[in-house]
């Protein structure tokens, strides 16, 4: 019997209207039953699974927390900006505020891009790679997870053969590979 009920019955349901039960960097499929699925709540540098386990983020929700979760001057800020304006049709001025910010402290940094998620600035990076260096090839990790977008996904069913042409498989800190 699992010592987590609520998180298997998640994933039990979970298999039954999302592919493999998880997608992507979530999945925890190949994980021991033990291992965390399921989150419900988060502060600081801790996270709760659904079945009230403790845990450090170490991995710092993927790169994006640093902060960690619900840190005041964070979110008084994202309260502030949502008060204004929240998701709209386009940008507002705090994008080119931002842009200059980085541009200034960053010292190597003509410009600055913003990107929603991973797999965009992954596939960004490898445009930007492509259009400077007039090359086609791609290193990619062997069993890394380098984004969603059908050139990089780990999942190759869906893809075109062609999509994936340019990409060169290494293992992950083995330089003779």
């Amino acid at each position: 019997m699992s010592e987590n009920p609520i998180a298997r019955s998640l994933k039990e349901r979970a298999i039954k209207v999302i592919p493999g039960g998880m997608y992507g960097h979530q999945s925890a499929a190949n994980l021991p039953a033990e291992f965390p699925q399921f989150f419900e709540r988060s502060l600081g540098c801790h996270l709760w699974d659904v079945d009230g386990k403790e845990y450090i983020d170490y991995m710092c929700a993927y790169g994006t927390n640093i902060l960690g979760y619900k840190d005041p001057v964070v979110e008084a800020a994202a309260a502030n900006q949502r008060a204004l304006c929240d998701t709209a049709t386009g940008p507002t001025a705090r994008i080119v505020d931002l842009a200059e910010r980085l541009t200034r402290k960053v010292t190597h940094a003509d410009w600055a891009l913003f990107a929603k998620n991973g797999t965009d600035a992954t596939t960004i990076c490898v445009t930007l790679a492509r259009a400077g260096t007039r090359r086609s090839k791609i290193l990619v990790a062997k069993n890394a997870y380098h984004g969603a977008a059908p050139w990089c996904t780990p999942v190759k069913s869906g893809t075109l053969t062609e999509e994936r042409a340019h990409l060169i498989p290494y293992t992950y800190n083995e330089i003779e590979s």
